[in-house]
């Protein structure tokens, strides 16, 4: 699937599962599996939440903000999810996936991607930008988290959205926990309660 704020419940006790999507360049994505699936299993252990790669998929060009990796060939897609509807779990998973991604383009490219890249349905992109009272739900997590937000169509054979992420490492996540938050169906004014609770506790130098 390649549903990002997939929402069901579950019957046996009523709690939502919950996913988000990450987007990262291809040739990263030993990093995120580790030497025998390690580092993967490793963050599945720590967070609670179920991993799952997409195939790589090619892309003639992907901005990827790195001089060295400009014109990178294919692009995957890591879901996160939580069968309990955990979307602090989920967070914590995306900001260890962040580590490790952000210290291999280091190591590969000389510098970290900026930013974090989530992976939108067309029907959530619509709902991120539907204005209301008070504006769009995305002008409010854009004011809550500090993040600087952009979209995209991310092209090819999907309607899918590139939803692009920017700031500190904690301000990226806290706009990923708030984006996760809104595209499961989660009422707005619940966005601020979820940055408020949650502490972003990051070892990242941005």
């Amino acid at each position: 699937t390649r549903q990002t704020g997939e929402h069901r419940v579950n019957a046996t006790d009523g709690r939502a599962y919950m996913s988000v999507a990450l987007e990262f360049l291809g040739p990263l994505a030993g990093a995120v599996i580790g030497k025998g699936g390690a580092t993967l299993k490793g963050i599945e252990a720590s967070s609670g939440c179920k991993l799952q790669l997409s195939q790589a998929l090619a892309e003639r060009y992907l901005p990827s903000g790195l001089p060295n990796a400009a014109f990178a060939t294919s692009y995957r897609t890591v879901r996160v999810s939580h069968g309990r509807g955990d979307a602090a779990a989920l967070v914590r998973a995306c900001e260890e996936l962040v580590r490790v991604l952000r210290a291999e383009a280091r190591r590969k490219y000389g510098q970290a991607e900026g930013g974090v890249k989530m992976v939108v349905t067309n029907g959530a992109a619509r709902m991120l930008t539907a204005e209301g009272g008070g504006g769009s739900p995305l002008q409010r997590i854009r004011a809550a988290s500090g993040a600087s937000i952009e979209m995209e169509p991310r092209g090819g054979e999907t309607n899918d959205w590139r939803v692009v992420c920017l700031g500190s490492a904690a301000q990226a996540l806290a706009a990923v926990g708030a984006i996760t938050e809104a595209t499961v169906g989660r009422e707005t004014s619940r966005h601020q309660g979820f940055l408020a609770q949650w502490t972003f506790d990051t070892e990242y130098s941005d």
